[in-house]
């Protein structure tokens, strides 16, 4: 049960970094280099089956120019990280 609690962790930092990456590098597409524009394309292509769905609510709030389903998706990855964790630690 140690092992999975600790891979819910890994997987959880890892997806929560993607989103960090994702939203800093899309504030610099603008300046034309492609190395920022490929860590986009890959963070993007990693991330958007969380970003996706909070993406589908978030629409229904008109949040002007900032992206809040980048902020809902990292709330959800604590949030499940946190419900997880307390599962493994009732079960065990």
């Amino acid at each position: 049960m140690v092992l999975l609690g600790k891979a819910i962790i890994i997987v959880s930092n890892i997806l929560f970094g993607l989103l960090v990456v994702r939203a800093l590098c899309s504030w610099l597409m603008g300046s034309g280099r492609s190395w920022v524009q490929t860590i986009y394309r890959i963070s993007a292509g990693l991330t958007e089956f969380l970003v996706a769905p909070c993406r589908k609510i978030t629409s229904k709030f008109n949040g002007g120019m900032f992206d809040w389903s980048l902020l809902l998706a990292c709330l959800a990855i604590m949030l499940a990280r946190d419900i997880l964790l307390k599962l493994i630690m009732m079960l065990s």
